[in-house]
């Protein structure tokens, strides 16, 4: 599964111990997640895609981290 990551089978198993574990404790806290428990499972789903080299996955789970977790936009105008 982690051809061509340099990724061993190991550290596969460990990470997905860990996402597993962050998916059971953010489905435990629903539907009040915690926002930084949110963004671990996602950049973890984010890092299993990427070794089990499914791009269109990992894609997916970093673009909703980079969204959840953007600045606000400015109230300002950039008009004065």
């Amino acid at each position: 599964g982690a051809a061509r990551t340099g990724v061993v089978d190991a550290e596969v198993d460990v990470l997905r111990v860990h996402s597993d574990t962050a998916r059971y404790q953010l489905l435990a806290q629903y539907p009040d997640v915690d926002a930084a428990l949110l963004s671990n499972c996602l950049l973890l789903a984010a890092t299993e895609a990427i070794v089990v080299g499914d791009e269109v996955s990992a894609n997916y789970h970093f673009a909703w981290f980079e969204a959840l977790n953007a600045p606000p936009t400015s109230q300002w105008s950039d008009q004065t």
